[in-house]
């Protein structure tokens, strides 16, 4: 089976309740955090993180601090991204903490910001139930309290 390695860039406001950035994919309808694959540019997966991140976020590293996870979320491609159906997926997590609120401005014509929304907000919006399923596991388990 073909895979692809990749990244969920998961952007928020440290804010009391935190408020967490959600994405359009204009192509697909989909609702989901900041998220991207792995290209031949690309040297690690923070290279991978920082230009996903800018790419739907317009975001560049100097506006955030990166919180590495040890999730990982891992999924095969369905019909609605059909140049990759059947690929398996592998997605390392990380949190990006903004220091300020920013202007969301994505520069590729494909991610539409969708807004900042708290916990379970989220929860409703996002399009995947294993993406609110592993966001649900990673804020209850305290991991942001840590930060």
């Amino acid at each position: 089976m073909k895979s692809i390695t990749g990244i969920i860039g998961i952007v928020y406001l440290d804010k009391n309740p935190k408020e967490y950035l959600l994405i359009t994919n204009q192509k697909t309808g989909n609702i989901t955090f900041p998220a991207g694959g792995r290209d031949n540019k690309d040297k690690s997966t923070i290279n991978v993180l920082k230009r996903e991140i800018l790419e739907e976020t317009g975001l560049i590293p100097r506006n955030y601090k990166i919180i590495k996870t040890n999730y990982v979320h891992e999924f095969t491609y369905n019909s609605k991204k059909s140049e990759r159906v059947g690929t398996l997926a592998r997605q390392r997590i990380y949190f990006l903490k903004l220091k300020k609120a920013r202007t969301i401005k994505p520069i590729d014509k494909d991610a539409k910001v969708n807004g900042f929304y708290k916990y379970n907000q989220v929860l409703e919006k996002l399009t995947f139930n294993d993406q609110k399923e592993l966001f649900e596991i990673i804020v209850t388990n305290k991991f942001l309290k840590k930060i």
